[in-house]
């Protein structure tokens, strides 16, 4: 558990370091959270999550739909941040992502 907690820690510190480095990354980060349309639906997304987690997840009894919409919110956390990175123009930041999250959370995608 823990050097999966260092592992996360350390791409995240690098990526916001490398981002905030980037002038572009900054600006584009800034358009992001400006843009009001976008800020609700990343608001939506996240609501929609937590509802999809604390709510509905614990209340179904198929484990195989259980697994399956959970398989699906995790792929669909992935996308997002890739999809995030990719707008900030940080075009290495995904490999590194799908690599810490494939080796160090077993089954997590």
């Amino acid at each position: 558990m823990e050097e999966k907690i260092i592992a996360i820690s350390v791409l995240t510190v690098l990526i916001v370091f490398f981002g905030y480095r980037k002038k572009s990354s900054r600006d584009a980060l800034y358009q992001l959270v400006t843009n009001p349309v976008w800020s609700i639906n990343f608001v939506v997304i996240m609501c929609f999550i937590a509802y999809i987690h604390f709510i509905e997840l614990p209340n179904i009894k198929d484990d195989e739909k259980k697994e399956k919409i959970a398989e699906s919110i995790k792929r669909a956390v992935i996308a997002l941040i890739i999809a995030v990175l990719a707008e900030l123009n940080l075009s290495i930041a995904p490999f590194w992502v799908v690599f810490v999250f494939s080796y160090f959370m077993h089954g997590w995608m």
